[in-house]
């Protein structure tokens, strides 16, 4: 499960980050042989069967602009957060409505 939309305060995908990183410390604990993790996807795509109507990407992209410039969606920080921190009470001053704890 991911989560598409649009807009920069997705916090229904960090809260799904977020519980994504427990479970997979968690297995880690238990000994599990986890080697890594990829987010899809870095930012917005074209996605065969919904164009660019679906938006997964940390980093919105603003297709109608021939830049393309990308903007950094609340996930994106969260998730620059965990992975320079290694837990995910690293979240953000900007936004303190997430609040999630896992520590490694």
């Amino acid at each position: 499960m991911g989560s598409a939309d649009d807009g920069l305060d997705d916090t229904e995908r960090v809260s799904y980050l977020s519980s994504y990183m427990e479970s997979t410390l968690n297995a880690i604990r238990n000994g599990a042989n986890v080697r890594g993790y990829l987010v899809w996807a870095f930012m917005d795509v074209f996605e065969l069967l919904s164009g660019y109507q679906s938006r997964y990407g940390l980093y919105r992209v603003d297709f109608a602009d021939g830049s393309r410039p990308r903007q950094a969606r609340l996930s994106a920080r969260w998730y620059s957060g965990f992975l320079k921190h290694n837990r995910t009470t690293a979240l953000l001053e900007t936004n303190a409505r997430v609040t999630t704890t896992v520590s490694s």
